[in-house]
């Protein structure tokens, strides 16, 4: 996008979050940014080249999926197959940067099945491409395509070569993490009331079952925070708060009323031990 002398200003491409291979005829060349009909494209080729199931669903990751997905039927929904499912996500590096309530409804770490995955795989592989698009931004439009099929395709076989000393090295790294997600998981049901625990996990099986349908049922995963407001001494109507410096604060202001203090109280540490080192050098020197 820095000159307009290019064919093409980048390009777009899909692969396994799981073993990170890239997706075969899964490249598009995009010209105008990242649009949407080039995702649309390769999501076709994907379902076409793997010859997808529509009963095994498909689990897509994206970035910007909470965009994306809006209006995906619109687009391509003639194209689709009948009673396919597909779950959307975004990966967890990119999820932090949208909306508090992205987090609850695409992050992988709330979604059954996604098990421990970054879905950042895409970057590492940018990484190795990436010492070769130098020498391909002069090259012809064929000879680019077929040097970049050439690495994709070398990559997918390095792989396919480590997969098993790697999967090996997972399972046994995923075991320890098992042990330690089920202890911490037990200590904290103890502490919870029973009544209260079955309530949570009744509410969360039936925000997963409803999850592709209606992806807000998994704002249940956020704290519920009251705003409770008190009532004027005055005798004002139940409910309607106080206003100005009367208003008894809610939880959430007094949490950041709490770290503004702590910010204070830090500078004010801070300006002291700079105040008291100069000080000290000042009466060193006068001695001296």
């Amino acid at each position: 996008m820095a000159t307009k002398a290019c064919d093409i200003t980048g390009i777009v491409a899909l692969a396994c979050a799981r073993h990170g291979c890239f997706v075969p005829n899964s490249f598009a060349d995009m010209y105008l940014g990242e649009q949407q009909k080039n995702i649309d494209f390769i999501l076709l080729r994907l379902i076409q080249i793997l010859g997808l199931d529509p009963a095994q669903g498909l689990f897509f990751i994206y970035d910007i999926v909470c965009q994306y997905i809006i209006n995906l039927l619109k687009r391509i929904g003639k194209d689709l197959p009948e009673d396919l499912t597909i779950e959307q996500a975004i990966d967890l590096f990119h999820v932090h940067c949208h909306k508090d309530e992205c987090f609850f409804r695409y992050a992988t770490t709330f979604i059954p099945g996604a098990g421990v995955v970054a879905a950042q795989i895409l970057e590492s592989l940018w990484s190795t491409l990436n010492t070769i698009s130098p020498k391909l931004r002069t090259s012809t439009l064929p000879h680019r395509a077929e040097s970049l099929d050439d690495h994709a395709c070398d990559s997918n076989h390095k792989k396919l070569l480590a997969m098993t000393d790697t999967l090996r090295s997972k399972y046994l790294d995923a075991k320890i993490m098992t042990k330690k997600a089920q202890d911490n998981y037990s200590t904290i049901v103890q502490s919870i009331d029973p009544v209260i625990l079955h309530i949570w996990e009744e509410q969360i099986m039936r925000a997963e079952k409803d999850r592709v349908k209606d992806i807000s049922v998994m704002d249940v995963y956020q704290a519920q925070v009251p705003s409770v407001l008190t009532s004027s001494e005055s005798g004002s109507e139940p409910g309607r708060g106080r206003t100005g410096s009367d208003r008894e604060l809610t939880l959430q202001e007094q949490w950041m009323e709490f770290a503004l203090l702590l910010e204070d109280t830090q500078l004010v540490f801070q300006f002291m031990e700079s105040f008291f080192l100069t000080m000290i050098i000042l009466e060193y020197n006068s001695k001296t």
